[in-house]
Protein backbone atom coordinates (compact mmCIF):
# COMPACT_ATOMS: atom_id res chain seq x y z
CA UNK A 1 0.00 0.00 0.00
CA UNK A 2 1.12 3.08 -0.83
CA UNK A 3 2.73 5.94 1.83
CA UNK A 4 3.23 9.56 1.32
CA UNK A 5 6.08 11.25 3.49
CA UNK A 6 5.75 14.90 3.85
CA UNK A 7 7.43 17.44 5.67
CA UNK A 8 6.79 21.18 5.92
CA UNK A 9 8.64 23.30 8.05
CA UNK A 10 10.84 20.66 9.35
CA UNK A 11 14.03 22.00 11.01
CA UNK A 12 16.54 18.77 11.26
CA UNK A 13 16.01 15.50 11.46
CA UNK A 14 15.20 12.73 8.38
CA UNK A 15 12.04 12.81 5.98
CA UNK A 16 12.47 9.44 3.76
CA UNK A 17 10.33 6.48 3.52
CA UNK A 18 13.79 4.30 4.43
CA UNK A 19 16.70 4.98 5.82
CA UNK A 20 19.52 2.86 4.29
CA UNK A 21 22.14 2.59 6.45
CA UNK A 22 24.36 0.11 4.19
CA UNK A 23 24.62 3.16 2.37
CA UNK A 24 25.11 5.48 5.40
CA UNK A 25 28.43 3.02 6.12
CA UNK A 26 29.52 3.26 2.52
CA UNK A 27 29.81 6.79 2.67
CA UNK A 28 31.80 6.95 6.01
CA UNK A 29 34.61 4.39 4.17
CA UNK A 30 34.77 6.94 1.92
CA UNK A 31 36.57 9.14 4.54
CA UNK A 32 39.19 7.29 6.15
CA UNK A 33 41.75 9.37 7.37
CA UNK A 34 44.47 10.75 4.88
CA UNK A 35 47.27 8.81 6.93
CA UNK A 36 45.53 5.40 6.93
CA UNK A 37 45.58 5.51 3.32
CA UNK A 38 49.20 6.82 2.72
CA UNK A 39 50.60 3.95 5.03
CA UNK A 40 48.12 1.30 2.86
CA UNK A 41 49.84 2.57 -0.71
CA UNK A 42 53.39 2.73 0.35
CA UNK A 43 53.05 -1.29 2.00
CA UNK A 44 51.26 -2.03 -1.39
CA UNK A 45 53.85 0.14 -3.61
CA UNK A 46 56.74 -1.77 -1.31
CA UNK A 47 55.58 -5.49 -2.06
CA UNK A 48 55.30 -4.16 -5.84
CA UNK A 49 59.00 -3.41 -5.82
CA UNK A 50 60.05 -6.18 -3.71
CA UNK A 51 58.19 -8.56 -6.03
CA UNK A 52 60.35 -7.08 -8.85
CA UNK A 53 63.52 -7.30 -6.95
CA UNK A 54 62.60 -10.86 -6.66
CA UNK A 55 62.22 -11.87 -10.23
CA UNK A 56 65.37 -9.72 -11.49
CA UNK A 57 67.37 -11.32 -9.50
CA UNK A 58 66.10 -15.10 -9.98
CA UNK A 59 67.14 -14.13 -13.98
CA UNK A 60 70.09 -12.92 -13.11
CA UNK A 61 71.21 -16.16 -11.23
CA UNK A 62 69.64 -18.15 -14.59
CA UNK A 63 71.43 -16.28 -17.06
CA UNK A 64 75.08 -15.50 -15.49
CA UNK A 65 76.79 -18.62 -15.73
CA UNK A 66 76.10 -18.52 -19.65
CA UNK A 67 77.65 -15.35 -19.86
CA UNK A 68 74.40 -13.96 -21.19
CA UNK A 69 73.98 -11.05 -18.96
CA UNK A 70 75.14 -7.27 -21.34
CA UNK A 71 78.50 -5.85 -20.19
CA UNK A 72 78.98 -9.36 -18.16
CA UNK A 73 81.58 -10.71 -19.79
CA UNK A 74 85.04 -12.66 -18.98
CA UNK A 75 87.81 -10.27 -17.73
CA UNK A 76 90.98 -11.01 -20.25
CA UNK A 77 93.56 -12.76 -18.33
CA UNK A 78 96.14 -11.07 -20.21
CA UNK A 79 94.49 -7.15 -20.63
CA UNK A 80 96.25 -4.32 -22.93
CA UNK A 81 97.62 -1.37 -21.12
CA UNK A 82 98.38 1.47 -22.18
CA UNK A 83 100.71 3.39 -19.80
CA UNK A 84 101.02 7.07 -20.38
CA UNK A 85 103.14 9.73 -18.24
CA UNK A 86 102.98 13.56 -18.77
CA UNK A 87 106.19 15.52 -17.31
CA UNK A 88 106.89 12.82 -14.97
CA UNK A 89 110.18 13.59 -12.37
CA UNK A 90 111.61 10.58 -11.12
CA UNK A 91 109.82 7.10 -10.45
CA UNK A 92 108.91 4.16 -12.64
CA UNK A 93 106.50 4.43 -15.56
CA UNK A 94 105.77 0.81 -16.92
CA UNK A 95 102.51 -1.83 -17.87
CA UNK A 96 104.58 -4.30 -15.73
CA UNK A 97 107.11 -3.59 -12.83
CA UNK A 98 109.42 -6.61 -11.99
CA UNK A 99 110.48 -6.33 -8.45
CA UNK A 100 113.99 -8.01 -7.28
CA UNK A 101 114.10 -9.42 -10.63
CA UNK A 102 117.62 -11.17 -10.63
CA UNK A 103 120.10 -10.47 -13.10
CA UNK A 104 120.82 -12.32 -15.60
CA UNK A 105 124.84 -14.00 -14.89
CA UNK A 106 128.07 -13.29 -16.52
CA UNK A 107 130.83 -15.10 -16.86
CA UNK A 108 134.10 -12.85 -16.73
CA UNK A 109 137.63 -14.36 -17.93
CA UNK A 110 141.04 -13.56 -17.64
CA UNK A 111 144.37 -15.34 -19.12
CA UNK A 112 146.53 -16.59 -15.98
CA UNK A 113 149.05 -18.81 -18.82
CA UNK A 114 149.29 -18.69 -22.26
CA UNK A 115 151.26 -21.64 -24.18
CA UNK A 116 153.26 -22.64 -21.50
CA UNK A 117 154.93 -25.79 -22.43
CA UNK A 118 155.54 -28.81 -20.88
CA UNK A 119 156.85 -31.55 -22.48
CA UNK A 120 155.52 -32.56 -25.26
CA UNK A 121 151.85 -30.68 -24.91
CA UNK A 122 151.25 -26.73 -24.13
CA UNK A 123 149.19 -25.42 -21.30
CA UNK A 124 146.71 -22.31 -21.24
CA UNK A 125 145.07 -21.66 -18.35
CA UNK A 126 142.37 -18.94 -17.61
CA UNK A 127 140.37 -17.78 -14.63
CA UNK A 128 136.87 -17.92 -15.32
CA UNK A 129 134.80 -15.84 -12.52
CA UNK A 130 130.59 -16.21 -12.23
CA UNK A 131 128.85 -13.38 -11.65
CA UNK A 132 125.66 -14.03 -10.30
CA UNK A 133 123.19 -13.50 -7.13
CA UNK A 134 122.52 -17.40 -7.80
CA UNK A 135 124.55 -20.20 -8.81
CA UNK A 136 123.29 -21.01 -12.47
CA UNK A 137 121.95 -24.33 -13.49
CA UNK A 138 125.04 -25.23 -15.71
CA UNK A 139 127.58 -23.67 -17.44
CA UNK A 140 129.04 -24.87 -20.82
CA UNK A 141 132.24 -24.22 -22.30
CA UNK A 142 133.85 -25.07 -25.84
CA UNK A 143 137.82 -24.82 -26.83
CA UNK A 144 138.46 -24.97 -30.41
CA UNK A 145 142.17 -25.26 -32.03
CA UNK A 146 143.49 -27.27 -34.56
CA UNK A 147 145.66 -29.18 -31.94
CA UNK A 148 143.66 -29.92 -28.62
CA UNK A 149 143.45 -32.79 -27.05
CA UNK A 150 141.79 -31.92 -23.85
CA UNK A 151 140.05 -29.70 -21.54
CA UNK A 152 139.49 -29.79 -17.78
CA UNK A 153 137.34 -27.13 -15.34
CA UNK A 154 138.11 -27.23 -11.93
CA UNK A 155 136.34 -25.07 -9.46
CA UNK A 156 138.60 -23.50 -6.85
CA UNK A 157 136.65 -24.88 -4.08
CA UNK A 158 135.78 -27.21 -1.93
CA UNK A 159 132.29 -28.76 -1.64
CA UNK A 160 130.58 -31.25 -4.22
CA UNK A 161 131.76 -30.97 -7.86
CA UNK A 162 129.27 -32.18 -10.40
CA UNK A 163 130.48 -32.78 -14.25
CA UNK A 164 128.14 -32.51 -17.06
CA UNK A 165 128.79 -34.17 -20.54
CA UNK A 166 132.34 -34.16 -21.55
CA UNK A 167 134.15 -34.77 -24.91
CA UNK A 168 136.43 -34.34 -27.43
CA UNK A 169 136.03 -34.01 -31.13
CA UNK A 170 138.56 -33.11 -34.20
CA UNK A 171 139.42 -29.43 -33.15
CA UNK A 172 137.31 -29.37 -30.51
CA UNK A 173 137.30 -30.04 -26.50
CA UNK A 174 133.48 -28.86 -24.25
CA UNK A 175 132.34 -29.65 -21.31
CA UNK A 176 129.65 -29.15 -19.15
CA UNK A 177 129.55 -28.40 -15.12
CA UNK A 178 126.10 -28.00 -12.75
CA UNK A 179 125.71 -24.98 -11.01
CA UNK A 180 128.80 -23.11 -11.11
CA UNK A 181 129.98 -20.08 -8.86
CA UNK A 182 132.59 -18.73 -7.54
CA UNK A 183 136.13 -19.03 -9.42
CA UNK A 184 137.02 -21.47 -12.03
CA UNK A 185 140.28 -22.42 -13.46
CA UNK A 186 140.47 -23.54 -17.23
CA UNK A 187 143.22 -25.79 -18.10
CA UNK A 188 143.62 -26.03 -21.98
CA UNK A 189 146.02 -28.86 -23.44
CA UNK A 190 147.28 -28.98 -26.99
CA UNK A 191 150.22 -30.45 -28.70
CA UNK A 192 151.16 -27.26 -30.40
CA UNK A 193 150.88 -23.52 -29.53
CA UNK A 194 147.73 -22.47 -30.36
CA UNK A 195 145.38 -19.14 -30.68
CA UNK A 196 142.45 -20.75 -29.10
CA UNK A 197 138.78 -20.10 -29.49
CA UNK A 198 136.74 -19.72 -26.52
CA UNK A 199 132.68 -20.28 -26.14
CA UNK A 200 130.50 -20.59 -23.64
CA UNK A 201 126.97 -20.94 -22.06
CA UNK A 202 125.15 -19.66 -18.88
CA UNK A 203 121.79 -21.00 -18.45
Amino acid sequence: MPKNVSSHNQSGGITAHTVNLVASRADESAHIPPAETSRKSRWKLWAVFSSVLTVVASVIGILDPFGLIPGRGKVSDKPNVSVTSHNQSGGITAGTVNINAAPEPKLNAQVLLENQQSGSEFLSRYALTIDSPYPPANLYIAVSAPTIKRIDLVPQRSGMVIDGHSGVRPGMAFTNLQNPYGLLHLNVITSQPEKLSIEWDLH
